[in-house]
């Protein structure tokens, strides 16, 4: 007969440690035995797990060394007695082997190599965490305030962050240059399946305007991943809407009271995934003048998203400024404004 006691985490890992941080989201990559970028922190080569003794040990020349359970403790910011619960409530006393894993979703490379992924889902981990949660007065605010009539506390999202002093790097000929630091605001693109697509940043000054640098908003380093959003919100029950920019998406649902997405530009815009459930589709789209090619890249991107949707049955209403050149977020204040 077998013993209904439950094993304890120092008993399950030994020997099995791969296993279990792979369980826990460490991609598998990361502990193959080679130098490599940290999981936590980055780099290039700085990381080593080498799994001595089979405890799970590894070595980052940033973060520190350890055996597995600090490991664990430094990638899911948990305490050790969180670790060992967690691999006690997970393995159930079970051998790990029997148990079913968590497989990792494959990811859409776009030619990117896995060591690229590797190092650029560490750089949103690190940014992400030297930011912190937008308060009344910061920058952020200010921005947001600014550029938004009626903005409160009560819009705050949690998939908006500020960092205080981020450095902004412009890029001239190839040659990659510093030209200061600046506030910014952080934003999580969340893929479909909830994991972090992309970070997106906007540089400001501390009295909320843009940065002034003609290219203020940019994204960090892709995955491969398409198809996700800015969740600013929920959405209510099976409505959601989208547009392309934060501050648009902020001002629809203040000014038509809908729950609404930021897909970030027009290729987001166009490759979004509306998530399962959802019924009706709320489309904000930019009536941008064409380019010189004749491209109308907002406008082609939001009929694109509309006819996708349709397709999947989903019921879509589009709005969009009669006025060629207009902009969704000017058209929504000044209606608010008249």
């Amino acid at each position: 007969m077998h013993s209904t006691v439950p094993m304890k985490a120092r008993d399950i890992a030994p020997g099995r440690w791969p296993l279990i941080l792979a369980d826990v989201g460490i991609d598998p990559a990361f502990l193959d035995k080679k130098e490599g970028p940290c999981p936590m922190c980055g780099g290039s080569t700085r990381f080593f797990f080498d799994n001595k003794d089979q405890k799970g040990t590894f070595c980052c020349r940033y973060c520190g060394a350890g055996d597995g359970f600090k490991l664990m403790q430094l990638f899911g910011n948990m305490d050790f007695a969180q670790a060992a619960r967690w691999i006690e409530d997970w393995y159930g006393g079970q051998s790990v082997e029997v148990r079913t894993r968590v497989v990792p979703r494959p990811v859409e490379s776009d030619g990117l190599t896995p060591e690229k992924i590797i190092l650029n889902k560490a750089k949103h981990k690190t940014l992400w965490e030297a930011s912190h949660p937008v308060v009344e007065g910061d920058p952020v605010w200010k921005y947001l305030h600014n550029r938004i009539p009626g903005f409160n506390r009560g819009m705050l999202s949690n998939m908006i962050r500020i960092h205080p002093n981020l450095p902004y790097y412009q890029t001239t000929a190839g040659v990659t240059k510093k030209l200061g630091h600046h506030p910014a605001m952080i934003s999580m693109i969340l893929a479909p399946d909830g994991s972090c697509q992309d970070i997106h940043r906007t540089y400001l000054t501390e009295n909320g305007e843009k940065a002034p640098y003609d290219d203020v908003k940019k994204t960090l380093a892709t995955i491969g991943v398409k198809g996700g959003a800015i969740r600013l919100v929920k959405p209510i029950g099976n409505v959601l809407a989208v547009a392309e920019g934060i501050e648009t998406a902020y001002a629809v649902m203040l000014f038509k009271n809908l729950p609404c997405w930021a897909t970030v530009n027009t290729s987001g815009m166009k490759n979004f995934i509306v998530p399962e459930g959802i019924k009706y589709l709320y489309i904000f789209a930019d009536n941008d003048l064409p380019n010189r090619y004749g491209v109308r890249a907002g406008f082609d991107a939001a009929q694109k998203l509309k006819k996708s949707s349709i397709e999947k049955g989903i019921i879509v209403k589009e709005h969009a400024p009669t006025r060629a050149g207009n902009d969704m977020l000017d058209l929504l204040v000044g209606l608010k404004r008249n």
